[in-house]
């Protein structure tokens, strides 16, 4: 038995100035340098001595700052998560939007079971920050069983709150609106791409059409109803066809004439390069 549900294609993402209690997990960036490991661009957003505090914990667990490397350890306490997770963003000297896409992705694949985190890469890029955590968080399971399917400690990463410096103005809102945008249409193809053609059928389509047909003005909605038409108007002329031929096979003629086409007067027409044919001459069939 398969377990659908009504999932969304990926985590809520969320603008906040301020780690808010409800968060389990504080996502930071870690790059690497001659002098070690660092913490990038948290300032303002968490203490400094709390940040020098993580930082002196990571170091002592072996934390490098090398790509997409993890490292978890506890919070302090002036922090109201549980524990803080840094993940890898490689040198400072070569930082750039790719690599904080992929480290994001990376963090939200880990954290699994989760409901919300919160994070500081969104001060380096809010938008290549929301894509890798909305993207790193997208799982497919609309046909596992009730026996492979990930269960409450395994489900994908509920909600991201993204820290930044002015949570409420426009152009941060839109920044984030235009990522998510990205980021559901691209979770959208991987639907597409991974259900089984057999499935995906109008009548029987998986979460990411029914998500796009509730839009209204939706071009799935519209293309969907259009191909039903269609299949629903080719499978009754090959009804029709199949009909009108076993007629002819049976050599009925009220029969054959109750389904001649009266669309025109004949219904074979003369080619130009051929005379017209007279009524008489043509097959009782097709005679009006």
């Amino acid at each position: 038995m398969s377990t659908r549900t009504a999932r969304s294609l990926g985590p809520d993402l969320v603008l906040a100035g301020t780690v808010a209690k409800r968060a389990e997990i504080l996502v930071v960036g870690l790059t690497s340098g001659p002098d070690g490991p660092e913490i990038a661009l948290s300032e303002g957003i968490v203490d400094e001595d709390v940040l020098a505090e993580i930082l002196d914990s990571l170091i002592a667990v072996g934390a490098t700052g090398k790509p997409e490397q993890l490292t978890r350890v506890p919070a302090p306490s002036a922090l109201s998560v549980t524990s803080v997770l840094a993940v890898g963003l490689g040198s400072a000297d070569k930082l750039g939007s790719e690599q904080i896409r992929k480290s994001a992705g990376a963090a939200a694949r880990s954290l699994s079971g989760i409901d919300t985190v919160a994070t500081t890469l969104s001060i380096l890029d809010l938008g290549a920050a929301a894509e890798g955590f909305a993207l790193g968080a997208y799982s497919f399971t609309e046909f596992k069983s009730s026996m492979t399917a990930p269960g409450p400690d395994s489900q994908p990463l509920a909600r991201v709150e993204l820290l930044v410096p002015s949570p409420r103005t426009k152009e941060t809102k839109a920044t984030l609106a235009r990522s998510a945008a990205i980021a559901e249409a691209v979770a959208t193809a991987r639907e597409f791409v991974n259900t089984p053609p057999a499935t995906s059928t109008p009548p029987s389509s998986p979460r990411a059409r029914r998500h796009w047909a509730s839009r209204p003005g939706s071009p799935s909605r519209f293309s969907t109803r259009r191909h039903s038409r269609r299949v629903a108007t080719a499978e009754s002329s090959a009804s029709a066809r199949a009909r009108h031929a076993s007629l002819v096979s049976s050599g009925s003629n009220t029969r054959r004439r109750s389904v001649a086409p009266a669309r025109s007067r004949w219904w074979v027409r003369a080619s130009p390069s051929t005379p017209a044919e007279s009524p008489s001459s043509l097959p009782p069939v097709w005679r009006t």
